[in-house]
């Protein structure tokens, strides 16, 4: 496994972070907002993977409020119709909780208005499409002030908001994480930042509304925010790479937890519920689950990463082509954007609970 530079023509889009990417019919990737040295974005770009060209994607609304405003640290993810995801919150004048359908084929933005409690606003959290993408569960997050590690289910045939109540152990409160689907009930969960940073493995089972730890053989990565992480099907793993932890801002390695036989490790102090009759049940049925959606090709679930792995030692990170100045003022704008974001949401919060 190795990385290998994009050389795409057309129009490239500016610099950004926290940011989304999506892929549609698996030949083109979607780039939606983000933050940069000019503020927060609301442009659409795509990647055509066959030709490597970025295209500018001219976005419409049929109604005013139709087209997301700029923001950062929001979600996008699959549903059930091809060509079309949905975006949930994000950060930009403040923090949003507002719900949109993207078209990509046609560039049409949709604000939704689904039924039920929807979830308070956040970014920074994470969303995921399962049950054949009818279903999105939006986990963890923050707002400025709290962090978050409630759940929620949008089904997207009903149109519904719904808390979700969850037994086994409970995550703690985090944003700044990674999550995928697992065939079409499971959901993995890696790291973020909270309390601490983090660097644990959790899995959620949509149908049995469970959490339960992931353990493996090897050393995990390191705990880390800000990363990235997919899913390799034939290959039966997960792949993470990048982040930020404390004491190294901005990381370039990359690792990979090898699934099958997947084990159960001891509980967290805090979790003691967890070690009950029905969640041990719950994680056997989870582990069996888990081995029947995938193709295993490994006897053992491993953590694999520097600097002991030999397919990872060939992984050698992408050069960032941008001088140190550039790099240092890119970094104090992002900064200063979302200090300046938190900052006037702390001071409407308190000019809310002065009027009460």
């Amino acid at each position: 496994m190795h990385w290998e530079l994009l050389d795409a023509t057309g129009s490239k889009p500016p610099g950004r972070a926290f940011h989304t990417s999506h892929l549609i019919d698996d030949t083109k990737l979607i780039i939606f907002g983000g933050i940069g040295v000019q503020g927060n974005m609301n442009t659409a770009y795509e990647l055509d993977l066959i030709a490597k060209q970025w295209n500018v994607i001219f976005t419409t609304g049929a109604n005013p409020g139709d087209i997301p405003s700029p923001r950062h640290g929001h979600s996008l993810c699959d549903t059930p119709h091809d060509g079309t995801c949905v975006l949930f919150g994000g950060a930009g004048a403040g923090f949003y909780n507002d719900l949109f359908l993207f078209d990509a084929r046609t560039g049409r933005w949709t604000m939704l208005l689904p039924r039920g409690n929807k979830p308070a606003p956040r970014a920074f959290h994470t969303a995921c499409s399962l049950v054949h993408n009818t279903k999105v569960f939006i986990f963890g997050g923050q707002n400025g002030s709290s962090t978050h590690n409630d759940l929620h289910e949008l089904d997207l045939e009903s149109l519904t908001w719904t808390f979700v109540r969850t037994r086994g152990i409970q995550p703690a409160p985090r944003w700044g994480h990674a999550t995928v689907a697992v065939g079409m009930d499971l959901m993995l969960s890696f790291g973020g930042a909270g309390e601490s940073f983090m660097n644990d493995l959790i899995m959620f089972n949509s149908f049995k509304h469970t959490w339960s730890y992931v353990h493996g053989l090897g050393s995990p990565p390191s705990a880390r925010w800000g990363h990235s992480m997919v899913l390799q099907r034939e290959q039966a793993r997960v792949v993470i790479t990048c982040g930020c932890c404390k004491g190294s801002p901005f990381m370039g390695d990359g690792h990979l937890f090898n699934m099958n036989a997947l084990q159960r490790g001891p509980p967290a102090p805090s979790q003691a519920e967890a070690s009950s009759g029905e969640s041990n049940s719950a994680q056997a049925a989870q582990n069996a689950a888990l081995r029947d959606l995938l193709t295993i090709r490994d006897d053992k679930p491993t953590w694999q990463g520097p600097p002991k792995d030999a397919l990872v030692r060939r992984w050698s990170a992408p050069r960032i082509r941008v001088t140190r100045i550039v790099r240092e003022r890119a970094e104090a704008a992002v900064k200063e954007q979302v200090n300046k974001v938190l900052e006037e949401s702390r001071a409407r919060a308190l000019r809310t609970s002065g009027t009460r």
